[in-house]
């Protein structure tokens, strides 16, 4: 995955919040930089799964089912200019994430 931050912390600060938002900790967990409350400081949250670079409107739901078939786990991925997506239900298509 293009500009992921190694070594990164779980609940430490954080301030990439907009584009190329993920990173590994040292267990090789996705982490993702958000801010938990408006105004509150970002932090390194847990990201779920990760897929990879996808396009926005590009279809989603494979990606999702082929991480986690029951549909409980986040699933995120990265478009090619760095910003972080979700899959949109029903729409079946990535997403730009609304915290980004």
């Amino acid at each position: 995955m293009p500009n992921m931050k190694d070594g990164v912390a779980l609940g430490t600060p954080c301030t990439n919040t907009t584009r190329f938002v993920f990173g590994w900790d040292a267990n090789g967990n996705v982490l993702a930089c958000r801010s938990p409350l408006p105004g509150e400081q970002s932090q390194w949250v847990p990201g779920g799964k990760l897929v990879g670079v996808r396009a926005i409107r590009s279809e989603c739901i494979l990606d999702v089912y082929g991480q986690s078939p029951d549909f409980r786990q986040h699933v995120a991925a990265q478009s090619p200019d760095g910003l972080p997506l979700f899959c949109e239900y029903p729409w079946n298509f990535w997403a730009v994430h609304p915290a980004a």
